[in-house]
């Protein structure tokens, strides 16, 4: 299991990635959290605003600072503009996505096909121009490859075969299709671990059937933004954001947050039942009790 590791100011959160955690708690800590891991993928040093602040921001995967070329970062939401996607170049998923779908067009027996025919194309241009002129100017056609093809590409949307703007997509069918884009790149780059936060407004039954169910590798992890604070699955795969910082999977925290301060002795296996029931939506003495903890 991988460890992701963010400090801003004097805060630290530290957060087991497994193949999906969920972030449940406050959604303006959200906003902070995932600036900075967007920060550091993208490079961007520390302002002097922040240095003034003493709001520096680091963040680190197995305690090591994070090596964009052994790591991806991706961000899923509920909006897609193809247009938008395409001018983000290597930071659009979308562009990935060709990327790896080119690396193989590049071998189809049509490429060549194609390049003979620009051949063809050249010698012509050059009769027409040899008409006119005393001496030669060779025309050159830029011979077609995957590089040449992003470029040149554009995309028209269309659905039951009838055109389509990004408007007619229903909201599980596109969330759906950027979890199968992000695996399918995670499936063609196995020696990069893939990164993916997920910043949608509802969990439907559909998209959390695609991330209990799907058999992920172990280079792919969802980060996922929980906005209504239940989350019934595994414990080990929430992450509690809020007075206190704790993972679930991590039983020193529950231990040092939760348990220590705790009214009654509780066994850990106790208390895992009791938070699980808790973020089920559970209402019980014991799930009051732990709420108070929580958001105290």
């Amino acid at each position: 299991m991988q460890k992701l590791s963010v400090y801003i100011g004097d805060e630290t959160y530290h957060i087991a990635l497994g193949r999906v955690k969920f972030i449940l708690g406050d959604s303006m800590k959200y906003f902070s959290l995932i600036n900075s891991i967007r920060k550091s993928f993208d490079h961007i040093e520390n302002s002097d605003y922040a240095e003034e602040l003493d709001q520096k921001t680091k963040v680190l995967i197995n305690d090591s600072e994070v090596d964009t070329k052994k790591w991806r970062f991706y961000e899923i939401n509920q909006i897609f503009d193809c247009e938008y996607e395409l001018s983000l170049g290597s930071k659009s998923w979308m562009n990935r996505y060709i990327e790896e779908i080119l690396s193989e067009i590049d071998y189809h027996e049509i490429i060549p096909t194609i390049n003979s025919l620009y051949q063809d194309l050249e010698d012509i241009i050059k009769e027409h121009m040899d008409q006119l002129m005393s001496f030669d100017l060779v025309p050159k056609l830029n011979e077609i490859n995957a590089k040449m093809i992003l470029k040149n590409l554009r995309y028209e949307l269309s659905k039951d075969e009838v055109s389509a703007s990004s408007y007619d997509l229903n909201y599980n069918d596109l969330i759906l299709w950027k979890l199968n884009m992000a695996y399918y790149l995670a499936k063609r780059k196995p020696l990069v671990h893939h990164l993916v936060l997920v910043n949608i407004p509802i969990i439907t039954d559909e998209i959390m059937s695609f991330l209990k169910n799907t058999n992920f590798d172990t280079n792919l992890s969802f980060l996922i933004l929980e906005y209504q604070e239940k989350y019934p699955g595994s414990l080990e795969q929430v992450y509690y954001l809020k007075h206190e910082s704790i993972d679930f999977a991590d039983e020193v925290s529950i231990y040092n947050s939760i348990l220590i301060d705790y009214p009654k002795k509780l066994s850990m296996d106790e208390f895992k039942e009791i938070a699980h029931a808790y973020f089920s939506g559970e209402s019980t003495e014991e799930t009051k009790i732990l709420h108070q903890i929580l958001v105290k």
